[in-house]
């Protein structure tokens, strides 16, 4: 789902790119017909009449570009459009704006290749059955290009079919190319997503007791040594051990699935602790442990008795009498190693075992 997400977001800000960039060749594009025209009157060399120009070759394609960008605009804000029309109108109207230069601007060949170029960034979307569409089109542009220049310039008309037959030639080869690409740039995205995925559940199942939804006790050691070891950033720390009372009685009585059941009632509790000033895991069976950072005690000490409390009022359908906790909690200074201040607590919880259980016992 996370990698999902990313490929969306992906393809949106490129489509922004794409947009944006749109809109400056439009304006590009419109200046240099003007000045192009300028140009040619003031040197003598217009071969037109000053308002075929204008038409041909600076309103109408202008106009043709403002469409195509509006299009994108609009396409792209729209709620109802799914990310593949996005996609597909953003890449055909870049196509089209490279055809219709291509056809305006036939005298200059290079440019009838333009569009074959355009759907080779296209493959960034990954759509091979428009990219095929998108390939006929560019096959299109080159010949509609070929055709312009054998109209303007009749004379060299031989020339000119050499010159599309030499350009549909290597632009099918390049959209061969751009399709091979594509399809090899989508399997390594789907291995990217497969190994990413694989990551995420190996991580999930590392970081998190699958019983409970707490820390698992490999991922609480990490981070607790992590946070023991930024002497400079907190002033006091502190460990809470907690067991669940009498739980083998449970176990052995109702049966290990209720024993699951009451280990992940606790766990949902003790969820609340896993935040910016906190985080709880599991330690192994019924023992659980929470680290505080900058702790307080007085407060510490009010969350950990409200835990307390409310787990001995939850009420479980297999047993009439409550289940109760035992916590132990120690706080010290953040220069103390992790497996010293863990005793500690460990020592506090059992004073609380042996003094009648269901309390917390505080160890300075």
């Amino acid at each position: 789902m996370e990698h999902t997400d990313a490929r969306t977001r992906l393809e949106s800000s490129v489509r922004q790119s794409l947009q944006r960039f749109m809109l400056i060749m439009t304006i590009v594009s419109f200046v240099l017909e003007f000045g192009l025209g300028v140009y040619f009157y003031f040197t003598d060399t217009l071969d037109q009449t000053v308002p075929h120009y204008l038409l041909l070759r600076v309103m109408l394609p202008c106009s043709i570009n403002i469409a195509l960008y509006l299009l994108m605009f609009f396409v792209n804000r729209s709620p109802k459009a799914n990310d593949d029309i996005k996609n597909r109108t953003c890449t055909t109207a870049f196509l089209m704006f490279s055809g219709e230069l291509s056809i305006i601007h036939s005298y200059f060949v290079p440019l009838w290749m333009l569009s074959f170029f355009i759907l080779m960034f296209a493959g960034i979307f990954h759509d091979p059955i428009f990219h095929k569409v998108q390939a006929v089109m560019c096959v299109f542009f080159v010949v509609a290009a070929g055709s312009a220049h054998i109209v303007d310039y009749p004379e060299e008309m031989e020339q000119s079919l050499e010159s599309i037959v030499v350009c549909v030639v290597v632009g099918i080869a390049i959209c061969y190319l751009a399709i091979k690409l594509e399809r090899f740039s989508s399997d390594e995205l789907l291995i990217n997503m497969e190994i990413t995925e694989n990551s995420i559940k190996y991580k999930a199942g590392y970081e998190f007791d699958a019983l409970t939804g707490v820390y698992s006790r490999g991922h609480l050691e990490e981070e607790a040594n992590k946070v023991f070891s930024m002497t400079n950033n907190y002033a006091h720390i502190g460990v809470a051990m907690l067991d669940i009372d009498n739980f083998k009685a449970v176990n052995d009585t109702y049966g290990h699935d209720n024993g699951d059941v009451v280990l992940k009632k606790l766990g949902e509790y003790l969820l609340r602790f896993n935040t910016r000033e906190s985080f709880c895991g599991r330690y192994g069976g019924e023992e659980f442990v929470i680290v505080f950072r900058n702790a307080d005690k007085v407060e510490d000490i009010y969350e950990l008795d409200n835990i307390r409390k409310l787990f001995e009022s939850t009420k479980f359908s297999f047993r009439d009498e409550p289940v109760t906790i035992s916590i132990g909690y120690h706080i010290g200074r953040s220069d103390s190693s992790w497996e010293s201040e863990l005793k500690k607590a460990d020592d506090a919880l059992y004073e609380s075992k042996a003094n009648g259980k269901n309390r917390i016992t505080v160890k300075d």
